[in-house]
């Protein structure tokens, strides 16, 4: 399964692009919401997007707004990944068009797991 991960920090990449690769996914990288948005409209088969909440040029709920009018897309689960923990935050974040939200600093295990139910779940992939 294809794992997009968008995130203006350079060190936040490489930390999640070695979690999962160390998990045998394929890992693909965004500098920015603009980059992140590209990646997923070049999608051809089911990808899942790890979005910063706050990055350049568009920040991650307007990627999630965006990547959901997207035609002929496939089908994609988008996760915002941010430090933005208030109930009025996550309710923006999942109404922008995002499925889940994962709230930093994450638990190794726990974003592995749920990244696993939304391959087997929503994604159909394995």
């Amino acid at each position: 399964m294809k794992v997009l991960i968008a995130d203006d920090h350079r060190e936040n990449r490489a930390l999640l692009q070695a979690l999962l690769k160390g998990e045998h996914y394929q890992t693909v990288e965004a500098r920015n919401g603009e980059e992140a948005l590209i990646e997923l409209t070049k999608a051809k088969e089911p990808i899942v997007g790890l979005l910063d909440w706050q990055m350049p040029k568009l920040e991650g709920p307007e990627v999630c707004t965006a990547a959901r009018r997207l035609p002929n897309a496939p089908p994609m689960f988008l996760f915002l990944v941010t430090v933005r923990d208030s109930k009025d935050d996550i309710v923006s974040g999942l109404r922008s068009g995002a499925n889940d939200y994962i709230i930093k600093p994450f638990h190794k295990d726990e974003l592995l797991e749920t990244l696993k139910q939304a391959a087997l779940r929503e994604l159909g992939a394995g």
